[in-house]
């Protein structure tokens, strides 16, 4: 989903400055880009190169608002209207451990409410309104261990993800048709600082409509945390740096491309409990980029991990 710099209309017979038109309004692809990324030393969306022990599970559940995540634009700057105003969600997933070397993770997205105007600048007719709660694709996870820290300096990581078509049908609750997003994971501590970065690619249905242009990508993840073990409950701060953009044309168009800055705090309590704080700030206007959003989240963690 595209804040576009050129004058669209979506929706039922919805027209624009330029003169385009929709005949219907495209709406079978998924908005949310923020997945909490699974695992040890995992931070934020960034993975870690690291893979839990033997049998170890670890659940997460996460909710979170996110404004205007889904925002056309006219010729300037300003947005025309809002297709997605304003979105109450999150993800329930869970990973398991295989072998020492293998990780396999499942996350659930969720749609709890979204809303938005029932018009905007240049709609001749009221846009329909959305479903308010839904469930998106099932994104699967498998994460192969390459290299551990201990023995080669860094830890490195393939993860051969994909989705699958399981979502609710339209309300931008999901793909219409199976993604794949193979990425890379690379980690290394230094201390209590710890660094991580993924580069990954993702093949997905092409949607060409009016303006509205959604398809393959390149993307990817950097995260810097710290852990800090003075206090009875040891904390993690986080800043991450998430960004995408289509393969057509890297980084060309501004409202083409996502780049979103996050921060967050993670408290490791008793018994492998985590409580998760974090927001974050849209700086383009791209792919799945909201204006800002905060969330909350639990991390139940069998294995117990600490920073």
């Amino acid at each position: 989903m595209k804040r576009m710099t050129t004058a669209v209309a979506c929706a039922t017979l919805v027209a624009t400055a330029t003169g385009a038109a929709f005949a219907d309004e495209p709406q079978s692809y998924a908005v949310e880009r923020f997945h909490l990324a699974l695992g040890p030393g995992s931070t934020l969306s960034a993975e870690s190169g690291e893979v839990p022990s033997h049998l170890s599970l670890q659940v997460n559940y996460w909710l979170g608002f996110a404004k205007n995540p889904v925002v056309i634009r006219g010729q300037g700057t300003e947005p025309l209207g809002q297709l997605v105003a304003q979105r109450l969600g999150g993800e329930l997933s869970a990973a398991v451990g295989l072998y020492d070397w293998v990780q396999i993770g499942l996350v659930l997205p969720m749609v709890v409410a979204q809303g938005r105007p029932n018009s905007f600048e240049g709609a001749v007719t009221p846009l329909a309104s959305l479903d308010e709660a839904g469930l998106g694709d099932l994104l699967v996870e498998p994460k192969v261990r390459v290299l551990r820290e201990q023995s080669a300096g860094v830890s490195v990581a393939v993860i051969p993800a994909f989705t699958l078509p399981t979502g609710s049908d339209g309300n931008y609750f999901g793909e219409s048709q199976a993604t794949f997003r193979p990425r890379v994971a690379v980690s290394r501590s230094f201390g209590p600082l710890r660094l991580s970065g993924n580069l990954g690619y993702m093949l997905r249905p092409d949607i060409h409509t009016g303006t509205i242009d959604v398809g393959d990508e390149l993307f990817g993840q950097l995260a810097v945390n710290m852990a800090f073990m003075q206090w009875d409950a040891p904390v993690e701060g986080t800043v991450a740096l998430a960004a995408a953009t289509p393969t057509r044309g890297f980084f060309a168009d501004a409202d083409q491309t996502h780049l979103e800055v996050l921060g967050g705090l993670t408290v490791h309590m008793t018994r492998g409990a985590s409580l998760l704080l974090a927001g974050g700030v849209g700086l383009r206007h791209g792919l799945g980029t909201p204006d800002y959003r905060a969330l909350a989240g639990v991390r139940f963690d069998l294995e117990g991990y600490k920073p």
